[in-house]
């Protein structure tokens, strides 16, 4: 990548600069992985997709935020965040997106791929920062997508055992 860049560098000071090497931005482009950088692909924005996860979905709770997850067959993660109104004004709003993003970006490499995710933020999450979030993400993950919890009702929410009462008369 040096000689690359290198190269690139002298011919461009020379002036003698083909069409590939007018753009000094076109060597950083396949780093993105590197980067750790979500593409728009892996982030939800169709209103049905968050419908599917909030009545399709399991959930868990927090007083910092909401989780909903959903398996998807795409085989990597998706994420869509959610903040009302109710939470603030924009500038706390878009806070609330950014923590939720960075929070999630430290968690996703060791979460199994192939899941829709959606968090819901709460009034809370204004003033908590991203390394609060991870541990809260961590375990509402590790909870939502451990097997255990696929064997749940379909509404993701328990069966209650029925129990009869006995009569005194």
């Amino acid at each position: 990548m040096d000689s690359v860049y290198s190269a690139f560098h002298v011919s461009f000071q020379n002036k003698q600069a083909t069409y590939p090497d007018k753009w000094p931005f076109f060597l950083f482009i396949s780093r993105q992985e590197e980067l750790n950088v979500m593409d728009k692909k892996t982030t939800l924005k169709l209103n049905k997709e968050f419908k599917r996860l909030y009545f399709k979905g399991k959930s868990a709770v927090h007083p910092l935020i909401v989780t909903y997850a959903c398996k998807n067959r795409l085989g990597r993660n998706r994420i869509g965040i959610t903040v009302t109104k109710k939470v603030g004004k924009a500038v706390c709003r878009n806070r609330c997106k950014r923590i939720i993003r960075a929070a999630f970006y430290q968690v996703n490499p060791s979460i199994e791929q192939g899941w829709d995710f959606v968090f819901v933020a709460r009034a809370r999450t204004t003033q908590a920062k991203s390394t609060e979030l991870v541990p809260v993400l961590k375990k509402q993950i590790s909870n939502l997508t451990s097997p255990d919890s696929q064997k749940r009702d379909t509404t993701g929410k328990r069966q209650q055992k029925s129990v009869k009462k006995k009569d005194k008369s």
